[in-house]
């Protein structure tokens, strides 16, 4: 587009030409429009009636130009057609802000898109005119090509950064002009104008001078395209902003004398600049948004609040710095250091510098909860007594879940039997009868938590006369408030009516005659009041035999004493039992009764399902019996290893004790070979004794003969004991070994030399099976009434399908690990037995590769 021949126009925020170039007014001579009407100090919105001709098209110009100057548009295009000397011509005004800093004043361009190419002359007009207009506004311009390479600067630029122009032109703008640090964000925003060829972009960055020093230039970027639709150049209008940005930061320092006061103060105080950064803010702020002052400053409120709360802070605020006044609205806040909440009335200023810049708006939040409490307060009165007056004859009640306390009408007070007083959820809680109570917890927290439909049909003991009333309730809840309200109603009478036509309906469903079981119904004296069929033949009766029969006519197991009580004691919660009964003929069999009671008509009712297990008690009869045979023979295994273990440990001994002698030279010196198979003699004989004294402990815990020494003892003193026999055996393989007790952990009563074989076992095989410089720690604490105690190791790990073959007796994991690490094989279950003999318990948590943690737990007592 062929800027030389475009019409400039500058406009102020009222739409008053403030510059108007050559090009404009030989267009308006030669399309025969008023010059004076067009001319600087006149208005622009009315003069442009004559350049349409329209009206229509006139308020639209007239309107794109304010959203524009008022911020709602970034640029506005009007295509529109002119008739002049060599006829009809069409022409686009194009009109975006002259700066972002400044985007009151718009520049308007006036385009003949009858010329779409520029000639080289012309080009080079073009930037002598474009350099004349941007150094008489003292802007600084440059041209880019598409790779950010200068193809033009003007005087304004070199003046303000040293530069001469042959240094620059044909190099690249971000290697000349800008720090290495804001390079990739620039670079940024250059790619961002292209792809956004249509609209200016604005940003504001630093630009580095010949010298070294540096200047803040706020840019608008335009991209320039040729008759083809190619982008030809991206034109960059900036404006040195460097002398306002040490004006905001002269009027910080001033704020130091007012930070004591606003520190102070028990309001939110802040303020941000234009943009919505905040400059500063006061410690009630902080607690506003769970930060300290120097994490908010430099942010925005997108940075610490959802998007839809910020979206609000910035329209207000936009509102109050264009209306040039302080605003004043409500808001409600969580705080988020504490998570409480407070209603703001707040006050909101536009602020100016001594020259009248706006800097931005300063907030003032005044807390006026405890004014919204009181009118909530009487929102909730005129609610509870509209409820109250449209369920006329009801009950009302209301319950606050955050205190705890309720509300209820004279009425409800009337229906529970209360005197008037203050309730809370427990009284409440406790009024119902007990079987009742479950059911409305359940339906209160559905209420709440899925605000499922509260319906409920309960019955109470009237507290001022005792007697049972049938009560039915609904309510809803207000989640605003966190309170529950409903109403309740006393329907006993038409609960007994419907209760006294439920009964025979009831009788006729239970008595089943397909059922497989024994159905009969009792009175509260024991007396057959229907049988099924089933059961008539379980016991070889005709129905009508047992009609004149009492339960204790059949049941052998109880006495008619017992089986009165048990009708007595018998509820709606149902019990079950075995029995034995005795048939007609005199034959025995096995039933198992599941029995509940029921009132009907005031009379007690017991409900007996009666199913014959007979076959099934025989089945465990032989069960138990096989069970017997098989403890018995597992005991006769233990008693036959105890003998054995004591049997071969008099011999080893006499082998151990001799290889020692012959080792230490007492029975004559020994040669070299000899000395090694002696050697050999005498870790065979330890390691067997070893695994007999293990196979000896095991088979007296499998006897059950093993008892429990208790005494009080210290918890670390032991540990350090354990940690005294160990430290060698970690020293060898430079194995790390860490001790953490819990402070204060006090004595335990335990069996002092088990709880140390169970944790020399655990730390023994952390040691054995960890690489070396490995780690081995041992943790002690207390976990309620117990004493946990873990021994962590960097060790080989466990697979978790082998986790179940630890505690089993004689086992290794694989005949590797057997050859490599000689044990018994029961360590670990003598573990697990010292521990359960205790009352406690022990597990283990491993990984291949990861180590592995053995835990313990005893009781303290």
């Amino acid at each position: 587009m062929d800027l030389l021949e475009d019409g400039i126009i500058i406009l102020s925020s009222a739409g008053v030409i403030t510059y108007i170039n050559g090009s404009w007014t030989e267009f308006a001579l030669k399309h025969s429009l008023d010059i004076a009407g067009f001319s600087e100090g006149n208005h622009f919105l009315d003069a442009c009636m004559d350049l349409t001709g329209k009206g229509e098209e006139a308020f639209s110009i007239g309107q794109g130009i304010r959203d524009v100057i008022e911020g709602r548009s970034e640029a506005f295009k009007f295509k529109y057609r002119s008739t002049g000397p060599t006829g009809d011509c069409w022409f686009i005004l194009k009109v975006q802000p002259l700066s972002k800093n400044h985007p009151e004043s718009v520049i308007l361009q006036n385009v003949n898109v009858n010329k779409l190419e520029m000639k080289e002359p012309e080009k080079k007009g073009y930037e002598n005119y474009l350099s004349s207009v941007l150094n008489n506004l003292q802007l600084a311009g440059v041209m880019l090509d598409a790779n950010a390479n200068i193809i033009f600067c003007n005087d304004h630029l070199l003046d303000l950064t040293g530069w001469n122009r042959e240094e620059v032109l044909h190099n690249n703008w971000f290697d000349i002009f800008l720090p290495a640090e804001i390079v990739p964000e620039v670079k940024h925003v250059f790619i961002r104008t292209i792809e956004t060829a249509d609209f200016p972009s604005y940003h504001e960055n630093e630009i580095v001078t010949k010298d070294g020093n540096k200047r803040v230039i706020a840019w608008t970027n335009t991209v320039l395209k040729d008759g083809s639709g190619r982008i030809s150049s991206i034109t960059s209008v900036g404006e040195d902003i460097t002398d306002l940005k040490l004006t905001e930061r002269s009027l910080l320092n001033s704020k130091g004398q007012l930070r004591t006061l606003v520190d102070t103060i028990p309001d939110l105080v802040w303020l941000k600049d234009r943009n919505g950064v905040y400059l500063m803010c006061n410690p009630k702020f902080e607690r506003f948004f769970g930060a300290k002052e120097e994490e908010i400053v430099g942010n925005t409120d997108y940075d610490f609040v959802e998007k839809d709360l910020a979206d609000l802070f910035t329209l207000n605020d936009r509102k109050t710095m264009d209306a040039g006044k302080p605003s004043v609205n409500e808001e409600e806040i969580f705080f988020a250091d504490d998570g409480h909440r407070e209603f703001l009335e707040t006050i909101k200023s536009p602020m100016y510098d001594s020259n009248g810049h706006l800097i931005g708006v300063l907030g003032v939040g005044r807390d006026i909860t405890r004014h919204k409490l009181a009118e909530e307060e009487l929102q909730r009165r005129e609610m509870q007594l509209r409820t109250a007056q449209k369920v006329g004859g009801f009950g009302s009640w209301e319950i606050d879940l955050s205190s705890g306390k309720v509300d209820a009408s004279e009425q409800a007070f009337l229906i529970y039997g209360f005197e008037t007083k203050q309730l809370t959820i427990k009284d409440i809680q406790a009024i119902p009868l007990p079987e009742y109570r479950s059911m409305l917890d359940t339906a209160l927290r559905d209420l709440v938590s899925s605000k499922k439909t509260y319906d409920v049909h309960f019955r109470i003991i009237r507290q001022n006369d005792s007697s049972v009333r049938d009560i039915h309730s609904v309510a809803e809840y207000f989640a605003e408030r966190n309170v529950v309200i409903g109403t309740i109603q006393d329907i006993t009478d038409r609960k007994q009516a419907e209760d006294r036509l439920a009964e025979e309906a009831a009788r006729r469903r239970i008595l089943i005659e397909q059922s497989k079981d024994g159905i009969v119904i009792l009175d509260q004296n024991g007396k057959v009041c229907e049988a099924n069929q089933r059961y008539a033949e379980m016991l070889g009766y005709s129905p009508e035999e047992l009609l004149t029969l009492h339960m204790w006519d059949w049941d052998i197991h109880y006495t008619k004493e017992q089986l009165l009580e048990m009708i007595r004691l018998a509820d709606n919660r149902g019990v079950i039992h075995e029995t034995t009964h005795r048939r007609k003929d005199g034959t025995f069999i096995n039933v198992e009764i599941s029995g509940n009671a029921a009132f009907f008509g005031g009379k007690k009712l017991i409900f007996c399902v009666c199913r014959d297990i007979t076959e099934r008690k025989q089945a465990e009869e032989i069960l138990l019996n096989a069970k017997i045979a098989a403890e018995d023979a597992n005991r006769s295994k233990g008693e036959f290893l105890a003998t054995m273990s004591h049997e071969l440990r008099t011999p080893l001994n006499s082998i151990i004790g001799f290889s020692d002698i012959l080792l230490e030279g007492t029975a004559g010196s020994l040669n070299e070979k000899q000395a090694r198979y002696i050697d050999h003699i005498l870790k065979g004989g330890r390691h067997l004794l070893e695994l007999i004294n293990d196979i000896l402990d095991f088979s007296k815990a499998e006897a059950g003969k093993m008892e429990l020494d208790r005494e009080l003892f210290s918890i670390y003193d032991a540990i350090e004991e354990i940690k005294a026999l160990i430290s060698p055996l970690a020293f060898k393989k430079n194995i790390e070994l860490d001790i953490k007790i819990e402070s204060g952990l006090e004595n335990i009563s335990a069996d002092k030399i088990k709880f140390k074989q169970i944790l020399y076992n655990l730390t023994s095989n952390a040691i054995k099976f960890t690489p070396d410089k490995g780690y081995v720690g041992i943790t002690a604490q207390r976990f309620d009434n117990m004493l946990q105690i873990s021994v962590i190791d960097t060790g080989i790990g466990i697979a978790t399908k082998d986790h179940g073959k630890l505690f089993q007796p004689f086992k290794q994991l694989n005949s590797y690990m057997t050859r490599e690490h000689q044990g018994t094989g029961l360590g670990l279950v003598l573990v697990k037995k010292y521990a359960e003999m205790h009352g406690g318990s022990v597990w283990v948590e491993s990984e291949v590769g990861k180590g592995s943690i053995f835990t313990f737990r005893i009781p303290y007592r």
